[in-house]
């Protein structure tokens, strides 16, 4: 009984691993400022799955002051987030944290849930659940 109790304890635990979320992650930067494309740090798109503690995925659209007069650059992030994070309310709300450096002329935050939901492509629910079973 207590070994088929422990069983029972191992498989729920691993199963927010097995059925982690999916999201959209990558990173690109449109600019006017040389040099400001390194502040991906060579991030590209595709498909991760998330930590079990990551119950969103997220886009961010920064707009970055550059050192002159008329020049910024525009940064797009896409990467699994977690409900505190996306809370406009939350201490921990990320646009409040980065305008808070002072560092940012814009910062808005796109949460949503599901699998693949920041992606580039908009599928019915049922459609990125088949597609990701292939995966």
């Amino acid at each position: 009984m207590k070994l088929r109790l422990v069983g029972v304890c191992i498989l729920y635990l691993s199963l927010p691993l097995a059925l982690g979320l999916k999201c959209e992650a990558g990173c690109k930067v449109s600019s006017g400022v040389p040099g400001s494309e390194k502040a991906c740090n060579g991030m590209t798109g595709g498909m991760i799955t998330c930590d079990q503690f990551f119950d969103r995925c997220m886009t961010t659209k920064l707009n970055i002051p550059g050192p002159f007069r008329g020049f910024s650059s525009d940064m797009e992030i896409k990467n699994c987030s977690s409900s505190f994070v996306c809370e406009p309310s939350s201490d921990y709300y990320l646009c409040k944290l980065m305008n808070s450096t002072g560092m940012m002329a814009s910062c808005s935050l796109h949460c949503c849930e599901g699998d693949m939901c920041n992606g580039a492509v908009h599928l019915p629910g049922f459609i990125r659940r088949l597609l990701s079973r292939i995966n």
